[in-house]
């Protein structure tokens, strides 16, 4: 399997372009750097080669003098998996990921004479998580060198003017592979780039939607190889829906749909925007110095309301948040239910993976399906709203030093987390064998970031979701209605970006 590896991540690489204390933290189940017990030879034997694939960046060799670098990152909510447990790290553990982060850190932190800590705070959908760059910058404070924020706050730093242009810090080469030139591409506004994804951590990779399948329940019922369907354009949302109505069963008899029975499909919120920019559409892009919108074409309102249509279905899909009681009084949970049978596809993000290690059923990893046959590409979006990115706030006084300490963390980031992050994937036991490896490399190849979604203009996103959690049928309708909301919206933007230059 290693030369397998070599291969895939050698794919994976060229598709991506893209003294130590802190925040570590007891291992929770579900967390990437759980999987696998390691050493230094087996972290070594994984190495091999990468480092050499990608130059090292040209940065000067600074003695630092023992200064501190605070970084901020943020958890989303209280959900384990998704924690950033990769940037700084208190002491090697056994655990791969975790000792690879380590050495990371070590290196760095010896090779400039400095200090690498972080500040962790919970970001939620409303203020927590960004309150402390705002406070920090309101009151002159360079209380953080550079943050590891959520993509649901980042439009409003922007706006307020809390951000440093990444164009201006010294040293950091943002084309490079270690960068993921989708979202550099899409988060810039005007030509001004205030946040990238970089490879400071792995949790990018984590929250590219995927979705899984039960790999003992297509046996069951004789249906097609769907690795096969991927590489032959018909796995479509179509083809996902019909499936899953053929899987769906009232298994206890009691003549209604709950927890207790299967279904085709589980989802959670989240998956409808992934769904829809899968199918091809994107809510709006970067066009110059404006945003062009693109949800509201007829076209794009069709693709939306078809996906709509097939959620309403509630005997062959279950929402995952919507019927959350449901779940709870089964004693189930997201996880769980994929895990006892509970549905034939669980669409997510890759952060699943490792949670489903311990599955009695065999399972794979699929793309998000092509709204339909003529759809060329397969399409991986991002979740928009918690997909991590690396920023600068304005207040820090010493760019040169940081744009040394977020190169150098990055480049080796890139050549030696991620190819110990992508073998303890490929070693599980969702993706050992060539056709998981293959689709895996498909989908972190084809990541997407859509700046309409993930700046929620207007409030678009947000209707999109409500409207299909609800199963209505206006989407034009209240496409029309916020039309001149979102155009405020992109000129108040640009207007807020133009002021600060």
């Amino acid at each position: 399997m290693r030369t397998r590896i070599s291969a895939a991540l050698l794919a994976l690489i060229m598709a991506f372009g893209g003294t130590v204390t802190g925040c570590a933290k007891t291992s929770s189940e579900g967390a990437v750097n759980t999987v696998g017990q390691s050493d230094s030879d087996e972290i070594s034997e994984i190495l091999t080669g990468t480092e050499a694939a990608v130059p090292a960046p040209d940065l000067p060799q600074v003695d630092m003098g023992g200064k501190e670098f605070t970084i901020l990152t943020q958890r989303w909510y209280d959900y384990a998996p998704l924690d950033m447990n990769d940037i700084t790290i208190e002491e090697q553990t056994g655990e791969i990921l975790n000792d690879a982060a380590f050495i990371r850190q070590s290196a760095v932190s010896e090779k400039y004479n400095c200090t690498i800590k972080c500040h962790e705070v919970i970001a939620t959908g409303g203020a927590g998580g960004v309150d402390e760059i705002t406070s920090s910058v309101m009151a002159g404070e360079n209380a953080y060198d550079f943050a590891v924020i959520r993509s649901v706050k980042y439009n409003s730093l922007i706006t307020s003017g809390y951000l440093t242009d990444l164009s201006d810090i010294p040293y950091l080469e943002l084309e490079r592979e270690y960068y993921a030139q989708q979202s550099y591409s899409a988060l810039a506004i005007c030509g001004n780039h205030y946040g990238i994804v970089s490879n400071i951590t792995m949790n990018p990779y984590l929250l590219i939607f995927c979705t899984y399948f039960n790999k003992t329940l297509f046996e069951d019922y004789n249906f097609d190889n769907p690795y096969d369907m991927v590489r032959d354009g018909s796995w479509t949302i179509d083809t996902v829906y019909d499936l899953g109505k053929i899987a769906s069963s009232d298994l206890n008899g009691d003549g209604k749909h709950d927890a207790h029975d299967r279904y085709g499909i589980s989802i959670v919120n989240d998956v409808y925007e992934g769904l829809i920019n899968s199918s091809g559409v994107t809510v709006a892009v970067s066009n110059g110095d404006t945003f062009e919108k693109l949800y509201n074409s007829e076209a794009a309102i069709t693709k939306i309301q078809h996906i709509c249509d097939i959620f309403k279905d509630k005997e062959a899909t279950f929402n995952i948040h919507s019927r959350e009681n449901e779940l709870k009084d089964a004693g189930l949970d997201e996880v769980k239910l994929f895990k006892q049978r509970g549905s034939l596809f669980s669409m997510a993000g890759i952060y699943y993976a490792p949670q489903f290690r311990d599955m009695d059923d065999d399972f794979g990893i699929l793309p998000m399906p092509k709204y339909d046959e003529e759809q060329e590409e397969y399409i991986s979006p991002v979740f928009c709203d918690v997909f991590p990115i690396t920023v600068v706030p304005v207040t820090n006084d010493n760019l040169e030093y940081t744009g040394i300490i977020m190169e150098e963390l990055s480049y080796r980031g890139y050549t030696e987390l991620l190819p110990v992050f992508y073998d303890t994937i490929l070693t599980g036991k969702c993706v050992r064998d060539d056709d998981s490896v293959e689709i895996l490399d498909m989908i972190f190849s084809g990541a997407s970031y859509d700046i309409g979604m993930i700046f929620n203009f207007g409030g678009v996103r947000t209707q999109i979701r409500n409207l299909c959690i609800q199963g209505s049928d206006s989407f034009a309708s209240t496409f029309a209605s916020i039309d001149n909301k979102v155009d405020q919206n992109i000129e108040d933007l640009i207007n807020a970006v133009n002021e600060i230059e």
